[in-house]
């Protein structure tokens, strides 16, 4: 930054004149003495000295006039003047001005990450019912029985309650609900009946 020095210029007013009086104070104290002699002489003389009034009036009016002018001569006044004046004084000051030129800047290309996050989706869970039929064979299952999965979706029938098969006549499975076994007992049974029979003979 450069430092440029300022330019002043500087011009000068009409001067005023002022003037004041200025009584000299330097001989108060001897015309203040004089006063006070006058005054005794006057005094003095109206005592000792016959005079008629008009006499005594004449003589303290020239007293008084006497210590007037010496009074006035004594005081001095004096004029006083008082010369005023007034300059102006101007500063030019150089202002600089800072321009900032803003250069587009090429805009840098930016390379854009596709980020793939697996999004999980919660399947809704299927209601579980405790036992399922099939209207194709007219028989009801267990959940858990191996033949309830093997049933075909456009023919599976689920509820919670037996009665509900029932109802509809539906039969229940051999396997899952134990009646295998029991026809195998009553065959046994059988056969065992038949063997002894044959021994009795």
């Amino acid at each position: 930054m450069n430092n440029i020095p300022p330019k002043e210029d500087v011009r000068y007013l009409a001067p005023e004149i002022t003037e004041e009086r200025v009584w000299n104070y330097k001989n108060l104290g001897l015309v203040i003495v004089l006063g006070v002699f006058i005054i005794a002489v006057a005094i003095l003389m109206f005592a000792f000295l016959n005079i008629t009034t008009t006499y005594k009036l004449l003589i303290a009016w020239g007293l008084t006039m006497i210590y007037a002018i010496v009074l006035f001569f004594a005081l001095e006044p004096r004029i006083l003047r008082q010369i005023k004046e007034t300059a102006v004084r101007t500063i030019f000051r150089p202002i600089e001005k800072r321009v900032v030129i803003e250069k587009p800047v090429p805009a840098q290309p930016v390379e854009k990450k596709i980020v793939e996050k697996p999004v999980y989706i919660e399947k809704p869970k299927k209601p579980t019912y405790d036992y399922i039929g099939s209207s194709q064979t007219k028989t009801y299952h267990k959940s858990k029985c191996k033949f309830s999965k093997l049933i075909k979706p456009e023919f599976k029938r689920e509820s919670d309650n037996a009665s509900y098969f029932q109802m509809r006549g539906y039969k229940r499975c051999r396997s899952c609900f134990g009646l295998k076994k029991r026809s195998r007992k009553k065959k046994t049974s059988k056969s065992k009946k038949t063997s002894k029979r044959k021994k009795k003979r």
